[in-house]
């Protein structure tokens, strides 16, 4: 699809329609594996609907459709679900989804997504820190260019700036992995939170369901503690930042006044364009376009969060935003507060974990 044009198309992949109702249809398989290790569900039934969920087809378009008028996705999903469960024993539909409730089953399978999505930007991100870690090795001794105010200053290494770019990944790399771990948290509370369906099973119940899943069990319900979520993105954010930043700094290096820096040529475009222009056009910085485009710190931010440019400067020191800081992080702590006061729940936009940055080489 065009819109994979600017991420990484394994992760988007992740998180696409297919991978969210399997992950809410595993949800509900393990489900009934947990109730029938707890006797509330007897084992014959449970394997019939642990079979089902396991095949189960979902009409995606149909399921957006009714989902606009049930208000959750989970409504018409488990009704679709009981009804090709049903198909096969009508007294096993019956437990379809018995004690859950719809946050439970969307929650948990936007966590499951996560996990693989997170595990690619971990695998990518190395790759990037690995890149760099060459390039600070290659160049130690090779002469550019500091700049402040983007204006020449004094001689640095190439390797310097490169050792600059690692410490930044490595930094966000490892808080991302952090986050990420976290988050991998079951969401399973029953329609009051409180699992009162399942009577004193409850926190057995929910303790095996986490252990099928491969996720944590959750310490309470979190149904309205979007903390974790909250924090994965801001991570995420920070990291998409970070290779904002190393793209900005490359096409800045790009340019035919400077060319301290280029992107390794992967042949010529087939074009109308004259040869002349077809050549410059070439060496434009593509990619590094590209990077910028997946900032996400850039793309899904409101002006409070501003901190995330500010904080990253261009080339060495840049144009000087750093010293917007001392005004905007106070005004960033009182959008927080006032958010948290009014209740105005995080929004995680989950391709964007999918935008990611590729090698850079210098010469």
């Amino acid at each position: 699809m065009l819109q994979n044009a600017f991420q990484d198309e394994a992760c988007a992949e992740l998180f696409s329609d297919a991978r969210l109702l399997a992950a809410m249809a595993r949800f509900e398989g393990a489900l009934a594996g947990a109730s029938a290790a707890a006797s509330i569900v007897s084992a014959a039934d449970a394997k019939i609907i642990a079979q089902v969920c396991a095949g189960a087809k979902f009409d995606a378009v149909a399921l957006a459709r009714d989902a606009r008028r049930a208000g959750t996705l989970t409504i018409p999903f488990v009704k679709s679900l009981t009804g090709q469960v049903a198909a096969v024993s009508p007294e096993a539909a019956r437990w379809v989804h018995f004690g859950a409730t719809s946050q439970d089953v969307i929650d948990t399978a936007v966590v499951l997504c996560l996990g693989d999505a997170a595990a690619r930007i971990v695998t990518l991100s190395k790759h990037v820190g690995d890149a760099a870690a060459a390039l600070a090795s290659a160049h130690r001794a090779t002469p550019t260019v500091a700049r402040t105010l983007l204006q020449p200053a004094v001689p640095v290494p190439f390797g310097w700036k490169a050792a600059v770019w690692l410490s930044l990944v490595g930094n966000c790399h490892a808080a991302f992995i952090r986050a990420a771990r976290e988050s991998q948290v079951l969401q399973f509370g029953g329609a009051g939170g409180t699992l009162a369906a399942y009577g004193t099973r409850g926190d057995a119940l929910a303790t095996s369901l986490a252990t099928a899943l491969g996720l944590q069990a959750p310490a309470i319900t979190w149904h309205s503690a979007r903390d974790g979520f909250a924090r994965l993105g801001s991570e995420t954010a920070l990291l998409a930042g970070a290779a904002g930043k190393i793209a900005r700094d490359v096409s800045l290096l790009m340019q035919p006044e400077v060319g301290e820096a280029f992107e390794q040529f992967v042949g010529r475009v087939e074009s109308d364009l004259g040869a002349d222009l077809l050549e410059q056009f070439e060496r434009c910085p593509v990619d590094e376009l590209i990077r910028q485009f997946a900032d996400v710190g850039n793309v899904f931010k409101p002006p409070p969060h501003e901190p995330l440019d500010r904080g990253n400067g261009v080339d060495r020191v840049g144009g000087g935003g750093f010293q917007g800081l001392k005004t905007n992080l106070p005004t960033l702590a009182w959008h927080e507060a006032h958010h948290r006061g009014q209740n105005h729940p995080p929004l995680i936009v989950g391709q964007a974990l999918g935008h990611t940055v590729s090698n850079r080489r210098h010469q």
